[in-house]
C-alpha cells in the first residue's frame, strides 16, 4: 500500500515562493506509523528526529544533505578560543550548522556521519575551507580582530595530494595570511600511514598553515605520532575538562599534555570550559588557551562581531601580506 502524500508547512521555510514543502519529496514511499504524525490544524507536524535515527534512514538525510550543499543552505558558526590570562581572543573554530525545513536542526555529528557514508565528506570539507577563508577576509577588511580560524577536515582529505594547492589558491584568492588558518583533525580517527599522506601534511605546514590534533587523549594516543606529524596545536578533549576539579587523574592528564606542548613547542587548547572553577584550575595547571561555553557559544558571524565589541577586543592591525609562491605539487 502506498503511503499518503502529506504536505508539510514549515515554520522556517527555505527561500522560495512558497513555504509549503511536500513531505513526499524527502521521504518517498516511506511507511509512516501513527506515532510519526501529529495533526495540527490542516497540516501535520512530523516526529522527524526519531525517524532519521532509525536504521537506513541515512539515505533520507543524505539526499537532503546533497541538496543543502548544492543550494548553499549549509552555514558555519564560530566559537571563540581565548587566552585564559586576559580573555583576549586567540582564534575561532568554524563549526558546521545545518537547519532543514523538514528535518529541523540536524546535529553536526549526524551530518558528518552521513556525509562520510555517502561520499560527500571531502566536498563539504572544501566548502567549509572556502567559507571560513571568505569570512576571515571579510572580518579583516572590516578591521575585526579575529587572529585565526580553525577548520575541521576528515583524514581522507589528507590523502588528496592536491589539498596543499587548493589551500594555497584559497589563501591567494581571499588575500589572507597562511598563519590565520589552522586545520583540525580528530585524534579519534587514525591517520593513513601512506607516505603520500605525510608529504601532503608537510606541504601544508610549509605553506604556514597550522595543524591541530582535536580531542587529544581519546583516540589513537600514539605519542610517537606527535614527533612524526608537525602539529602546531593540541586540543585537550572536553571529557578531561569536565572532571578537572574533582578528578586527580584528569588533572594529571592535563598537566602532562601541557608539558608535552611546552617540550614540542605546540600550543595547547582546553576544550569544553564551562565554569570559572575549571578556568582557574586550568591556569594553575599551566594551560594558556581555553574554548567553551564559559567564553562563548558557537555564533553566527554577526553575533561574533557583537561578542568582539562586548568583550572589548582590540581592533585588528593589518600588516602588508607578503608575496608567496603558490604550492606546486611534484
Amino acid at each position: 500500500m502506498r503511503p499518503h502524500r502529506f504536505l508539510f508547512r514549515s515554520r522556517n521555510p527555505l527561500q522560495g515562493p512558497s513555504p509549503e514543502i511536500e513531505f513526499w519529496e524527502y521521504f518517498g514511499e516511506k511507511t509512516l506509523s501513527r506515532e510519526d504524525i501529529r495533526w495540527i490544524g490542516n497540516g501535520v507536524t512530523l516526529h522527524v528526529q526519531d525517524m532519521i535515527d532509525r536504521p537506513n534512514d541515512h539515505v533520507v538525510v543524505g539526499e537532503a544533505l546533497r541538496e543543502a550543499l548544492a543550494n548553499g543552505w549549509l552555514t558555519l558558526c564560530y566559537q571563540p578560543q581565548v587566552n585564559l590570562c586576559d580573555g583576549s581572543l586567540h582564534a575561532v573554530e568554524a563549526l558546521l550548522r545545518w537547519s532543514h525545513p523538514v528535518l529541523g536542526d540536524v546535529s553536526t555529528g549526524r551530518s558528518i556521519h552521513v556525509a562520510e557514508q555517502i561520499g560527500l565528506i571531502e566536498e563539504i570539507g572544501i566548502w567549509g575551507l572556502r567559507e571560513a577563508c571568505r569570512q576571515m577576509a571579510e572580518w579583516r577588511a572590516a578591521g575585526r580582530n579575529v587572529p585565526a580560524v580553525s577548520v575541521n577536515l576528515s583524514p581522507t582529505h589528507f590523502c588528496d595530494r592536491e589539498l596543499p594547492a587548493t589551500i594555497a589558491c584559497l589563501l591567494d584568492e581571499y588575500g589572507i595570511p597562511a598563519h590565520t588558518l589552522t586545520l583540525e583533525i580528530t585524534e579519534g580517527v587514525k591517520l593513513d600511514d601512506d607516505p603520500m599522506t605525510f608529504a601532503t601534511i608537510d606541504a601544508i605546514r610549509e605553506l604556514g598553515v597550522g595543524l591541530s590534533m582535536d580531542d587529544f587523549g581519546t583516540g589513537y594516543s600514539d605519542l610517537s605520532r606527535l614527533t612524526q606529524v608537525p602539529f602546531s596545536e593540541l586540543k585537550i578533549d572536553r571529557s578531561f575538562i569536565s572532571r578537572l576539579c574533582e578528578d586527580g587523574g584528569a588533572r594529571a592528564v592535563v598537566m602532562a599534555v601541557n608539558e608535552i606542548g611546552r617540550g614540542l613547542d605546540i600550543v595547547v587548547v582546553a576544550e569544553g570550559v564551562e565554569t570559572e572553577q575549571q578556568r582557574g584550575m586550568l591556569e594553575r595547571l599551566g594551560c594558556r588557551i581555553g574554548q567553551g561555553h564559559l567564553f562563548g557559544r558557537p555564533m553566527k558571524p554577526s553575533e561574533l562581531e557583537e561578542w568582539l565589541v562586548s568583550s572589548r577586543q582590540a581592533p585588528l592591525m593589518i600588516l602588508p601580506l607578503e608575496d608567496t609562491a603558490l604550492y606546486q605539487p611534484a
